[in-house]
């Protein structure tokens, strides 16, 4: 399976920063185990 993401820069949002966005929301992981085999397979990605 491949994942594409189109990121465009914050300035095409309107916002103008030199820090970064943090945006927060409600968290759909519904188990510890969740989070950490998703943590797991983002760290093999980098």
């Amino acid at each position: 399976m491949e994942v594409k993401l189109q990121i465009d820069p914050m300035s095409s949002w309107g916002v103008e920063s030199e820090r970064p966005l943090l945006i927060a929301g409600p968290c759909s992981a519904e188990t510890e185990e969740q989070v950490m085999e998703t943590a797991k397979a983002l760290s093999q990605k980098v």
